[in-house]
């Protein structure tokens, strides 16, 4: 989108996420005993970084709901869910296979005799490795995949829910638009219930000391699809309330307000603070249901950070600067290519101490992660101007048009749009 329509906000939020996470991944290798109190206590908090997850998912409704919403609002056609299609297949598939293919290969080599390898592989090619906690990791080298095939099933459901919202026989107004994606929520929330009564798995071989496959079955059904498609959700809402506050706002031509900076810096301090007090809370013990990333309370903090962030004076231009732009371009290659480096290098250079929590100098252990972290900026920057930014071109102009207002209104249309790079 070009500057004039971007959601400000978008690119910071996505930044911090993907910082989050690859510093969650990075202070793993550290060993916490041989460190200070106050170290360890730092520790712990940086490791709750692994919520950056659902930030992303919560920013992933957002964005891609917006250009629904912005047509619900207009009373306009429905954007085409081909267009939609293509363009998530664009953004996520071909560097997500070169990864995956690549890994793979490596794995066998590196890991062998490990249970499930070409169906766990064959399930993560065709993203349907989210449905079964056997599939959960497509490969063994780089576990942080498992979220993709979990985006990829949100997407879907954006989909056919966007399909029947469109269809509903009401008058579009934007509450009624946030009543319908609050039914869906509760249905799916729902459904997590549902799951977790019934669909627990046995103990055999269950927990991480069995590996990735019994860290899987510990996660299932906790980490499912369905409960993943409700942070989704709350993004989706974000997006309604950000498009209703927007056409409120320029009625009054006040585009922006000081005092919603105020409730941001508010809601950022609470995400943070939520983080420093549960960073020694066992997984799942702060949510509801039974969810990973302090469900619902986390995900609904970036969700109004990211309804108001485009509506504020200052605090959406902050998240905004240059560097997090720029990591935010690359994020996605950072996500599916830091893990898999850091595997690499415990496998082949540092197989005695790289592992979890296995490096016990603080200063041996910070060289090790900015030479492994300096690669992965470079691998990601590669990624994206020499590969992933020309499928994502191709896929822009691919059906590009003006969607047509529906008959009975004749109102002006609006034309479909996409979020910030990487989304």
């Amino acid at each position: 989108m070009n500057r004039a329509n971007r959601l400000t906000g978008a690119d910071g939020i996505r930044a911090i996420a993907c910082l989050m996470v690859m510093a969650h991944h990075a202070f793993q290798r550290l060993a916490p005993w041989p460190q200070g109190p106050n170290a360890q206590e730092l520790q712990k908090f940086i490791l709750t970084g692994a919520s950056g997850v659902a930030i992303f998912f919560v920013l992933s409704g957002y964005l891609l709901s917006e250009p629904f919403w912005r047509a619900w609002a207009d009373d306009a056609e429905r954007p085409s869910l081909q267009t939609f299609a293509i363009r998530r297949w664009a953004r996520i598939a071909p560097a997500f296979w070169l990864n995956l293919v690549l890994i793979f290969g490596l794995s066998l080599w590196l890991v062998p005799d490990v249970p499930d390898r070409l169906l766990r592989f064959v399930a993560g090619f065709t993203f349907t490795s989210s449905l079964s906690w056997q599939t959960l990791f497509p490969v063994d080298i780089n576990p942080p995949l498992w979220s993709i095939g979990f985006e990829v099933f949100s997407y879907a459901m954006l989909a056919v829910a966007a399909f029947v919202w469109f269809r509903l026989p009401i008058r579009r107004t934007l509450i009624r638009g946030l009543g319908y994606w609050l039914l869906v929520l509760a249905v799916v929330v729902i459904g997590q219930s549902l799951l977790l009564a019934f669909g627990q798995t046995d103990l055999v071989g269950k927990g991480w000391d069995y590996g990735l496959y019994g860290g899987a079955k510990y996660w299932w059904p906790s980490y499912n699809p369905v409960g993943f498609f409700a942070i989704f959700v709350i993004g989706i809402l974000a997006a309604g309330i950000s498009t209703g506050l927007g056409r409120w706002r320029s009625k009054l031509y006040q585009p922006t307000s000081w005092p919603l900076d105020l409730v941001v810096l508010g809601a950022m301090y609470l995400g943070v603070r939520m983080l420093w007090e549960l960073r020694a809370q066992p997984d799942f013990d702060f949510s509801f249901p039974t969810m990973p990333f302090y469900f619902p309370f986390f995900p609904l903090l970036v969700g109004v950070i990211l309804a108001l962030a485009p509506h504020t004076r200052n605090v959406g231009k902050w998240l905004d600067n240059k560097t997090f732009r720029f990591v935010a371009t690359i994020s996605y290659g950072l996500y599916i290519w830091h893990y898999a480096l850091l595997e690499l290098a415990r496998l082949t250079i540092w197989p005695d101490d790289f592992g979890t929590f296995g490096v016990l100098d603080g200063i041996d252990w910070l060289f090790r992660i900015v030479v492994i972290y300096t690669l992965a900026f470079v691998l990601a920057t590669l990624s994206w101007y020499l590969f992933e930014k020309r499928i994502v071109a191709w896929s822009r102009d691919r059906g590009r048009r003006p969607p047509r207002p529906l008959p009975a209104e004749g109102g002006p249309a609006a034309v479909p749009g996409e979020g910030v790079a990487g989304s």
